[in-house]
């Protein structure tokens, strides 16, 4: 009889623990909204956008396209409030970065490096190495390293040194 008793009480508790330790949870869920004020900008184009990188808080360039069919690459000046759309080349963009001192770099599925001539607004080919690169780095205008892959296949990182005439699989 004084097991029996015991296991109660022990059920008991273990239940009101429970029940409390729930009520606990439910009674301190907060629910906080934040307000953003986003909207939606249009850029001119129905291709894939892959990369942005804004220079300043009015200059902005954007990179993408359609994979085998034509890459392009997107310039505002007012904050993203409107772009300017460019073709480049027949490969799809990917990746935008600049360096330090403020040339801009690109490269996408064709495998080139390409730099910008901010003054006539071409792209200058530095190399090409016939692989697909998603991402670019560059620390100065001679030295930068380019990221690529294929699916879960292979993985490739590439040094590219200006100065010393150099890319190098790494």
């Amino acid at each position: 009889m004084k097991d029996t008793y015991l296991k109660l009480v022990i059920r008991f508790g273990t239940c009101l623990f429970i029940f409390l330790l729930g009520l606990g949870f439910f009674a301190c869920e907060k629910i906080e909204t934040i307000d953003l004020l986003m909207e939606e900008q249009s850029t001119d184009t129905s291709r894939a956008i892959n990369d942005i990188l804004f220079v300043d808080d009015s200059t902005g360039y954007a990179v993408g396209g359609a994979v085998w069919e034509q890459g392009i690459w997107l310039l505002t000046q007012n904050g993203g409030a409107s772009w300017q759309l460019f073709e480049e080349g027949d490969k799809m963009l990917m990746a935008i970065d600049q360096d330090e001192q403020g040339n801009i770099y690109t490269t996408g599925f064709s495998g080139q490096l390409l730099k910008l001539d901010q003054e006539d607004r071409s792209w200058k080919e530095l190399f090409q190495v016939y692989k697909l690169f998603n991402a670019v780095d560059f620390w100065d205008e001679d030295t930068g390293v380019l990221l690529g892959g294929a699916a879960f296949q292979i993985g490739y990182l590439y040094h590219f040194n200006e100065r010393e005439k150099t890319d190098t699989l790494i």
